[in-house]
């Protein structure tokens, strides 16, 4: 491959990653079915507003709830040391 397709297709996909981590989530939507009492011990992390990184979908629903529905879904992911900000 060509070093300026390589560049081209490597932008391509940045900006279209970029666009996909940058969508907002509704938590309202999101947590309709939550509380729950039980929840499962599979790990797909998801950052919270508070930088407190939640197990999974029920965990970060849960705490969703429990916030008065204050808390916020950065983003799915672990969250970072440093990125604790108010929103």
């Amino acid at each position: 491959m060509k070093p300026g397709s390589f560049l081209l297709l490597t932008l391509l996909l940045f900006f279209l990653y970029s666009n996909i981590a940058a969508q907002k989530i509704d938590e309202r939507s999101y947590c309709k079915n939550y509380p729950s009492k039980i929840c499962t011990m599979e790990y797909q992390a998801h950052c919270g507003s508070d930088g407190k990184t939640y197990g999974n979908k029920c965990d970060f629903c849960n705490a969703y709830i429990c916030s008065d529905r204050r808390l916020r879904l950065r983003y799915f992911g672990k969250c970072g040391k440093f990125e604790y900000e108010e929103d």
